[in-house]
């Protein structure tokens, strides 16, 4: 008998589930290899902790049904074994979190979320009671496979010369063009000089200083004037 799983992805704030539909699969921070997700299990993407999204059966692809990323960006098999062939470096850097363990997974979608109690709060969990598993079920007798879409490709450093020339490719003045490159590359500088913690303490940075010297002086170049950019938006309260 198939265990199963109950998944999030993300937030309200942060989702990301339409990107496990889109390429058939599951990925989270930890936890399928320790509560040993196996081939033919059935997830269930979740909705908080009151409906359901989709179902799905985790398949194997490409000889591998479960697996995680090295640091280096190469998948890891369900036995451990690193394949040099396989890579998929954006689970690593995904919205800035790193989701590097992942299933396979021929997802099913109703047209709406279906609400159903018995589910709880937590990244994946083992479900126990029976109407989310009846649910489930109900979703895989009677919907279609989602077909899965090509990963992303493998990320490449952008050169700045061919940045200026896109943008002014795209209509903007070569003197525009110009400040926007400038400052793209100041602002990769400092958020290098944060990320590798050259002698500043990451404890230090705070949001306020992210904001003012990376976000702000970006969309001073993209145009925006300061009339339109707030540093913090006062609730009421």
């Amino acid at each position: 008998m198939p265990t199963y799983w109950q998944i999030s992805a993300g937030s309200d704030q942060r989702d990301y589930s339409d990107l496990f539909l889109k390429y058939g699969i599951a990925f989270v921070g930890g936890g399928l290899e320790e509560k040993n997700v196996n081939l033919g299990d059935i997830m269930v993407l979740k909705q908080g902790k009151r409906a359901i999204k989709a179902a799905g059966i985790v398949v194997e692809r490409d000889g591998i049904y479960r697996g995680y990323v090295d640091e280096e960006g190469y998948v890891v098999d369900e036995e451990g074994r690193e394949n040099r062939e396989m890579r998929r470096e954006w689970l690593l850097d995904h919205d800035g979190w790193v989701l590097p363990e992942f299933c396979y997974v021929d997802w099913k979608k109703p047209s709406k979320p279906i609400p159903v109690r018995g589910l709880n709060i937590g990244t994946i969990q083992r479900i126990n009671k029976q109407k989310p598993k009846d649910v489930a079920d109900d979703i895989l007798d009677t919907r279609r496979i989602i077909d899965p879409s090509t990963e992303p490709s493998e990320t490449r450093e952008v050169d700045y010369d061919d940045l200026l020339n896109f943008l002014i490719k795209e209509g903007l003045r070569p003197s525009s063009s110009d400040e926007i490159t400038i400052t793209i590359s100041k602002i990769r500088l400092l958020a290098d000089y944060y990320y590798n913690q050259y002698g500043y303490p990451w404890e230090d940075l705070g949001e306020h200083e992210i904001r003012t010297f990376l976000v702000i002086p970006l969309l001073l170049a993209l145009g925006w004037s300061e009339q339109q950019i707030k540093i913090e938006l006062k609730c009421k309260g």
